[in-house]
């Protein structure tokens, strides 16, 4: 059977790494028959969910596409390069990984959903949803970090004040309900994010349990690079004053972007190399009240797909 294990995220649960260990690991996969395909980019499969957005986000603008007729002239052809990919490695493979964070954060709607089932049914027998789940206040809090590496300049209570149930990002329930009931329950493999229940205590190990993948290669992977930790305090205000005054992302007024961009990405490397033993977490006194918030959403969550377990 055709198998396509896609990883929807969510953001802030471990995909990073995940990706990490699928890129230093493609050719072992590959002798075991699991495919990673390299047409959706690489390490994360971000085109996937940037086709069939029907949006235009920042990875559009920072390629120079501003309307959706400029994405489609754009993406011409992206289907059936990706689908003879596919083809081509289903010769000789038995599953294919597909990974990527944004599906959950940039696709939306259940007709953005339905499209890539569609795309994806033209290619494979079943299509398994893989989807890792975290309490909104620590993803809330762990994002404002990888909100100010690509360029924003939101403080820290305004971000927070973002993480309302009304919010397609936060909404666990929404969106798990999003995807089953496109692909259906039986297809997903939905997973709570926190060490006590993940394999070993790894997020690496767990998904290649999910994948099928042979045991001694999620034993022996190699840490991914800490491109993607959470910043401390100091560094967070440095980086928040690094936006402002050198914008890297077109969300800004200000046109002079494309030109600071460079700058900006530069001085945050430096930066961190010179202070990378600063360890200090951010933290935000009002983090009961997010979860609070998310209380009855959540426990819709657990009941549908968790057998009732409140896990936060």
């Amino acid at each position: 059977m055709r198998t396509c294990f896609l990883h929807i995220g969510t953001e802030k649960t471990g995909t990073t790494s995940v990706q990490y260990w699928l890129q230093t690991t493609r050719q072992e996969l590959s002798q075991s028959g699991i495919f990673v395909p390299t047409t959706l980019g690489s390490p994360n499969h971000r085109l996937l969910p940037v086709h069939f957005a029907r949006r235009i986000d920042e990875w559009s603008t920072l390629n120079g596409i501003e309307t959706l007729t400029e994405k489609d002239a754009h993406f011409a052809g992206f289907e059936e390069t990706v689908s003879s990919e596919l083809q081509d490695a289903l010769q000789t493979h038995h599953s294919v990984v597909i990974s990527s964070e944004h599906l959950h954060s940039r696709i939306e709607t259940a007709d953005e959903v339905a499209a890539i089932k569609r795309f994806l049914e033209t290619v494979f027998d079943r299509i398994v949803v893989i989807c890792y789940f975290r309490n909104q206040a620590d993803m809330a809090l762990s994002l404002f970090s990888t909100a100010l590496r690509f360029g924003h300049t939101t403080t820290l209570e305004d971000f927070i004040a973002g993480a309302r149930e009304d919010a397609h990002y936060y909404n666990l329930h929404a969106l798990a309900r999003l995807w089953t009931d496109a692909f259906c329950v039986e297809n997903t493999i939905f997973r709570i994010y926190a060490r006590d229940v993940l394999k070993n205590g790894d997020v690496v190990a767990d998904f290649a349990e999910c994948i099928c993948a042979p045991e001694h290669l999620a034993n022996a992977h190699i840490p991914q690079p800490k491109s993607n930790a959470s910043l401390s305090p100091k560094t967070a205000r440095v980086f928040r004053a690094l936006n402002i005054v050198l914008p890297c992302l077109p969300v800004t007024e200000n046109k002079r972007w494309r030109l600071t961009r460079p700058f900006n990405r530069l001085l945050k490397r430096l930066y961190l190399t010179m202070f990378s033993s600063d360890r200090e977490k951010i933290t935000y006194p009002e983090l009961g009240r997010v979860r609070e918030a998310f209380s009855a959403s959540n426990r819709k969550l657990f009941d549908e797909f968790f057998d009732g377990k409140q896990h936060f």
